[in-house]
């Protein structure tokens, strides 16, 4: 029953991401990035993991550009090619060190941004389709999150960039979820109990 659940709900947030006009989402994103960048947490953070935004994401190549030219050490997601549900860390420099790879999804080139083996991130920005107000977070369905948390020897800040829309009181959870710390939208940032 909850997978059903979290699949209707994944189509309803992906639908309303796709409605969002050209202007609605470029002031959210611009919004969105003006919090993020005036929390301490993220000016003082020597490494940052980044998302890298697609498919109507909460945008995160502005912050990407800002991380690089603040001379902080930038981390990205790789799903590793064969291995449901698994994704690796690699270190980016700069745009020539992403392309395309899983899914449509940018990705770090393997060639040019080196795999960090045991990354140790001071915060992560997470994606998900929504989250709720006690952190927890509706994904994209395949669990590399998730999975890729679970491997850290200790859980950095994890903040959660959405919408408004996609912020709502509860979600459906499972006991292997584990909730963001702080979500930031365009009107508001949630320290949630985690």
């Amino acid at each position: 029953m909850q997978a059903t659940e979290k699949d209707a709900l994944r189509r309803f947030f992906r639908t309303q991401r796709e409605t969002m006009s050209a202007v609605e989402r470029r002031l959210a994103e611009e919004q969105i990035t003006r919090h993020v960048l005036e929390l301490s947490a993220v000016r003082t953070a020597r490494t940052i993991l980044v998302y890298l935004s697609c498919k109507n994401e909460v945008d995160t190549w502005a912050l990407l550009r800002h991380f690089w030219d603040n001379g902080q050490v930038v981390l990205a997601p790789r799903c590793e090619p064969g291995v449901k549900g698994k994704m690796n860390i690699h270190r980016i420099c700069s745009l020539n060190d992403i392309a395309p790879g899983s899914f449509a999804i940018p990705e770090p080139r393997p060639e040019t941004a080196p795999l960090c083996p045991a990354p140790n991130p001071d915060l992560i920005l997470v994606p998900a389709l929504a989250f709720d107000r006690h952190g927890m977070r509706l994904g994209f369905g395949g669990g590399y999150y998730d999975r890729f948390l679970r491997t850290l020897s200790a859980l950095p800040l994890l903040i959660g960039l959405a919408y408004d829309f996609q912020l709502v009181s509860t979600l459906p959870a499972e006991p292997w979820d584990i909730p963001v710390h702080m979500i930031i939208t365009p009107q508001t940032c949630i320290v949630t109990e985690h």
